[in-house]
Formats: structure tokens, C-alpha cells, sequence
């Protein structure tokens, strides 16, 4: 595969070898020897995510000991990506290998083994051609006009939404959902929400995007369900407000088995222990609850191992772009007195 049909080449560009240990951050040259990482020092929890990567035939080869040969483009990938995706992860330096090992892999996966082509993005006048219903909004605005609506509602300290008191109390919040009303510029609308919710996702996304590892602050799980339970509602909600759906209730899907691998096979935990952090077993519980709930952690460990490997076996066959609006920072934004 030469530079003109690989971009990934060109966006990392292979290197001797006997140099590249040199370049690489200093906390993982002692596991690392041309072309082969030892992580045979990782946690079992580490180790057992890093092995996925060698469902990259071709590419990741497994040698004796926990040991791994990167070969082909993979490895100029792997090695021009590792110090950004190294900076300022939270886990020990053998661990955070192991941990870019799995994770790099999956995006070489995601990408076809760096076989598909890097897509330009879409202008807005393709965007604009491709809408065949401009000619009917064009006429309701005409005969009607009504391109948004707003909705209040509350967000209680319990992390539901509640319909709004018809008194200004904490909480409050609006939701707003707006649409194009010039029909020359590609469709578009746009869901606004004002007040607490949206704090609480600004909350997440400081922590999301400061150096890309969101477990390096504390409480982030915390947030993290916080968030996606308060977004799950905002969208529900939205849905009844457009008679899309009805009001239901629900709670968001949490990362169950992960947990339990991480705190059995990295933390080192009991499954008592477990049972009684995750599950709230009571301590006076009968033999047959206390089996059931083990059999779950056990379960639940075992699954999410076998699952890993899904997204290495089914490469996404069309590449999509991702546009990050940044916004610089604003030094002046509060005036002092």
C-alpha cells in the first residue's frame, strides 16, 4: 500500500526503528523493543483488552508472555498516535499501553486497516441540492410561519423532569426546538435547552475534552450518569412535546459488566465486595440471593470480555468526519470592577 492510497501513512509516517523507541514519552520505552510491546507487568484487566487487538490478522501478532508485534501500517499508526492518546492518561505506564493497544486497534479497525479513504465534507450546496422538500417548506412559511416553539419545564434535584409549576422556582428550564426559515441554505433545526440540564452537559463536556480522558477527574462516573440519565429526559420529553412518543419512564443503560471486570481482574476485588458496591446486597442475605448475585458479577465479567472483540470483526465500510467547532477562549469575557 503506497503514501497516495494509505493516508494514514502520510498522516503518520513510518520510522526506523531504532529511532522510534528514542521519540516515544518516557514512561513506556522500558516495554517497548523496535517493534514489540511487553505488557506481560499490565493488570489481568488491561491485559485481557489488549489481546483483542490481535483479532487484527496481519497486524497484531501475539508472542509468548504477554507480548505483542505490531507489523504492516498498523504500526507506524500505532506509534504516531500513542503520545497524544498517552498524555494525561490516568493508568500506570504499562497500563496505559495496554490501553492504547485495545483502543488504537479498534480505530484501526473502525477504518478498515487503514484501507478507506479520507472523505471530503459535505459543502452546503450539495447539502442544499440533496433537499427535495424545500419547495413545501417554502409554502408553509408562507401560509403559516410558525418555524419553533418553547416548552417549560423542571429539572428536580432527583434528576427527573417535572412539568413546569407555573411559578419561577429552582430548576426551571426551557427547552426549544427551532427551524430554518430561509429555504436557500440547508435545512437545519436546532434543539436548545436553558437552564439547569444544560449545565449539567456543559459540566460533562469540560470534562470530556480536557485532554480526552474524562476518568482523570474525580466523580466523572458520577457526572457521567448524571448526564446521560438528565439527556435521556430532556429527548424523551421532546418527543412527547412533538407527539412523537409517550411519557415513560426509564433509566439509562450503565456499563455493568466493565465495572466488574475492572474491579475484579484490575482492583483486585472480592465478589462479595463487589456485590455489596454494585448490587446493594444485604448482609443478611440467604445463600441462594448471595449465589444469584455472584453469578451475575461472574456473568457479567465474562460477557464483556467476550463482546470486546465485536467492533474489531465488523469495520465500518464508509468513513465519517467529524467537524469540532472551537471557539478561542476569551480573556475579556468578565469584565472586573
Amino acid at each position: 500500500m503506497n503514501e497516495k492510497t494509505n493516508p494514514n501513512s502520510r498522516l503518520h509516517p513510518a520510522e526506523a526503528p531504532d529511532n522510534r523507541r528514542a521519540e516515544l514519552p518516557k514512561s513506556v520505552r522500558p516495554f517497548v523493543s523496535r517493534t514489540v510491546l511487553d505488557l506481560s507487568t499490565a493488570s489481568d484487566f488491561y491485559k485481557k483488552r489488549a489481546d483483542v487487538a490481535t483479532l487484527l490478522e496481519g497486524f497484531v501478532i501475539r508472542l509468548p508472555k504477554f507480548c505483542y508485534q505490531l507489523k504492516n501500517d498498523f504500526e507506524a499508526f500505532f506509534f504516531g498516535s500513542l503520545p497524544l492518546f498517552l498524555d494525561g492518561h490516568p493508568a500506570s505506564p504499562v497500563n496505559a499501553l495496554s490501553d492504547a493497544l485495545f483502543y488504537l486497534g479498534h480505530q484501526w479497525a473502525k477504518i478498515d486497516g487503514g484501507n478507506l479513504p479520507i472523505g471530503r465534507i459535505p459543502e452546503d450546496g450539495f447539502l442544499v441540492d440533496q433537499w427535495k422538500g424545500a419547495d413545501d417548506w417554502n409554502a408553509f412559511l408562507v401560509s403559516n410561519g410558525c418555524t419553533g416553539e418553547i416548552w417549560w419545564h423542571n429539572f428536580g434535584t432527583d434528576g427527573k423532569i417535572r412539568p413546569w409549576s407555573g411559578e419561577s422556582i429552582p430548576g426551571d428550564f426551557a427547552l426549544r426546538i427551532d427551524f430554518s426559515g430561509d429555504t436557500r441554505i440547508p435545512p437545519c433545526f436546532a434543539i436548545r435547552v436553558s437552564g439547569e440540564p444544560a449545565s449539567v452537559l456543559m459540566q460533562w463536556w469540560v470534562t470530556l475534552h480536557e485532554n480526552n480522558q474524562p476518568e482523570h477527574h474525580a466523580g466523572s462516573d458520577k457526572l457521567r450518569e448524571r448526564a446521560a440519565a438528565m439527556l435521556d429526559s430532556v429527548i424523551a420529553r421532546l418527543k412527547t412535546n412533538l407527539q412523537l412518543g409517550q411519557p415513560g419512564r426509564g433509566r439509562p443503560k450503565e456499563n455493568f459488566g466493565e465495572q466488574t471486570a475492572y474491579l475484579l481482574d484490575h482492583k483486585k476485588k472480592s465478589i462479595a465486595w463487589i456485590a455489596n458496591e454494585l448490587c446493594s446486597m444485604p448482609k443478611n442475605a440467604n445463600p441462594m440471593m448471595r449465589r444469584q448475585t455472584f453469578d451475575r458479577i461472574r456473568k457479567a465479567a465474562h460477557n464483556y470480555y467476550a463482546n470486546l472483540g465485536a467492533d474489531y470483526t465488523k469495520p465500518i465500510r464508509t468513513r465519517v468526519r467529524q467537524r469540532i467547532i472551537r471557539v478561542p477562549g476569551n480573556p475579556n469575557a468578565v469584565k472586573s470592577e
